[in-house]
């Protein structure tokens, strides 16, 4: 030790640093629990004014994007994998593709660090907006996929909040040649 400094045992009395401790144990299960609570499923997003009693649960039934379809553009048969990137809503590129696969309602879908991987019929997404993506499979040229504006088209009021009547899509792929 340096001459100039003191170890917590010479700076506090006994007293003190029991208090000091219990307040950080206080501090770490605060803490702790509000960590809790941030981890909450999808679905769990909550709306309401500022009195916590106002707030009330979001349930999605079905995902907001729902693609039941992707056919090959020469011979009509059915592509049964592909790959969904560059993800945007709206302004926002999705970066963690985990975020677009709701535990309550994704379906067919499952999410690497470079995309979402559809075994099509999929679906996957809760956030409204203009949607706009690059689809993708082996041995099909890729291509960009813009919905413009997708909204639930039914939300049935009440607590909890229910979102269904999500977007239904199919597309084709140009195989490479």
């Amino acid at each position: 030790m340096t001459p100039n400094t003191l170890s917590t045992s010479e700076a506090l009395p006994r007293e003190d640093r029991r208090h000091g401790v219990l307040l950080r144990l206080a501090l770490l299960a605060s803490l702790l629990g509000l960590v809790a609570l941030g981890a909450c499923r999808t679905s769990d997003i909550f709306i309401g004014g500022e009195d916590p009693d106002d707030f009330c649960d979001n349930v999605f039934t079905e995902p907001l994007m729902n693609l039941n379809e992707v056919l090959d553009e020469e011979t009509g048969e059915r592509v049964e994998t592909v790959l969904l990137d560059s993800i945007r809503i709206g302004e926002v590129w999705v970066r963690n593709y985990n975020v677009l696969i709701s535990p309550d309602s994704a379906y067919g879908v499952s999410a690497s660090l470079d995309n979402l991987i559809c075994d099509v019929p999929c679906g996957f997404g809760i956030f409204e907006g203009e949607w706009r993506f690059r689809i993708s499979a082996s041995g099909y040229i890729s291509r960009v996929i813009e919905l413009g504006e997708i909204r639930y088209t039914n939300i049935t009021e009440g607590c909890p909040l229910r979102h269904n009547g999500g977007h239904h899509f199919e597309t084709t792929l140009r195989p490479e040649n």
